[in-house]
């Protein structure tokens, strides 16, 4: 299955977060928005899933994210930020995807982000990097009568131990954007769902 789309939004008073130097937040509307985008997605199973071969199924999964979002007529004091990238949005996400089903009930997925660079305020001066996100998860999960399933499965993430931050501040007071996600970790857990 492929999917792509491409779009085109122009907004009138964009709603823009500030912070007061006593961390409290407020919002204005300032100038507007020109968000020109792409999405693209494909699905596909190389290996259909069966019942007989060693490798059930293999499926690969990749997208693709194009942000070209600008802002327009935006002015905050003396300070003209109009043509300025969208605080918050990377230009380019990559992600793909690979999972693979075994005997037994037994499967692996994996999965490759990237994220292009982040512009952390209006001024288009600080950014976060790009970074590359590698994860990875098994499965095993036995079916017990019809409607009952179990899971037991292992973990792994951010295997490239890329320092990233999982949610910026955007126009953070006294420069502390960044809060920053786990280094290399894991986890194993179960399910049970009826």
């Amino acid at each position: 299955m492929l999917d792509a789309s491409v779009y085109y939004y122009r907004l009138i008073n964009a709603i823009v977060r500030r912070l007061n130097a006593n961390e409290t937040e407020h919002y204005i509307n300032a100038g507007g928005t020109n968000q020109l985008g792409t999405e693209a997605s494909l699905y596909y199973w190389i290996i259909r899933p069966n019942r007989y071969n060693f490798i059930r199924g293999l499926q690969l999964n990749e997208s693709f994210t194009y942000s070209h979002f600008r802002f327009r007529d935006y002015m905050v004091t003396n300070a003209n930020y109009s043509g300025n990238r969208l605080t918050g949005v990377p230009k380019n996400v990559f992600v793909s995807s690979l999972q693979i089903r075994f005997p037994e009930s037994i499967a692996l997925f994996v999965q490759h982000t990237f994220t292009s660079k982040i512009p952390l305020n209006d001024a288009s001066t600080i950014y976060a990097p790009k970074y590359n996100l590698l994860q990875s998860r098994v499965s095993y999960q036995p079916t017990i009568g019809r409607k009952i399933r179990f899971e037991i499965f292992a973990a792994a993430d951010n295997l490239l131990n890329q320092k990233y931050s999982l949610g910026n501040d955007l126009n953070a007071v006294g420069n502390r954007y960044y809060n920053a996600a786990p280094l290399r970790n894991y986890s194993v857990g179960m399910n049970f769902m009826y």
